[in-house]
């Protein structure tokens, strides 16, 4: 009808809906007197603004989960803990919301374990030359990948190397990512890389045969 405004609102993106609940208040208030309502900005201004806010409330609470937010294998209670009382989380939870807070605080510790994860297999990597070096000194001539497998299963290095996991554990679930056992899990004899150290391993040991052999001629 006439002077009844029309306004553009977004209640999932949180877009002029306290600014509409307030021109309401006004319009049915008839004991107010006055005559100037509140000026509701337009959707596509509002929205814009309302985006700049949430960029920014992120964006300082990103960096307090990285400053004060560093173990993977923490929980969003956890989380909430920690960060009682620090005024960029208590703005961010403000203005995003608990849900959004709590997502964002997931990915944060996924991203964690992700690091976490690649550094270990990292180290695990680096370490099988040395420990192939160790366990099979001599590899026999047409030595398959199989058959290198048991010989360093059977070898009396393997203990010493190698560490057979807990039933049904893996070597990156949390608990296994931050053991103190330095040895390296069983099951990464069965990863692809190293099948590839290993057949360096053994063109390194064939090479150094072959400079014997001329060495003694």
């Amino acid at each position: 009808g006439k002077g009844i405004p029309v306004i553009g609102t977004s209640a999932k993106d949180g877009v002029n809906v306290d600014a509409t609940f307030f021109l309401l208040e006004q319009l049915v208030d008839k004991s107010s007197r006055s005559t100037r309502f509140l000026k509701v900005p337009p959707y596509a201004e509002a929205s814009r603004a309302r985006q700049e806010e949430l960029d920014v409330a992120k964006k300082r609470y990103q960096f307090l989960l990285d400053t004060k937010i560093t173990n993977f294998a923490v929980t969003w209670n956890r989380v909430q803990k920690l960060l009682k009382g620090e005024n960029d989380f208590e703005s961010f939870l403000d203005t995003a919301g608990t849900h959004i807070a709590r997502k964002t605080a997931i990915q944060h510790v996924r991203k964690l374990k992700e690091e976490k994860r690649g550094q270990v297999l990292a180290g695990y990597q680096h370490r099988f030359p040395e420990v192939f070096s160790a366990v099979m000194p001599r590899v026999p001539t047409g030595c398959s990948w199989d058959e290198a497998k048991n010989m360093v299963k059977e070898s009396s290095e393997f203990e010493r190397h190698f560490v057979i996991l807990a039933d049904e554990a893996r070597w990156d679930d949390d608990e296994c990512l931050v053991m103190s056992d330095s040895r390296i899990p069983a099951e990464m004899l069965e990863k692809e890389f190293a099948k590839n150290i290993f057949e360096s391993h053994k063109r390194k040991l064939l090479i150094q045969a072959e400079q014997v052999e001329v060495a003694a001629e």
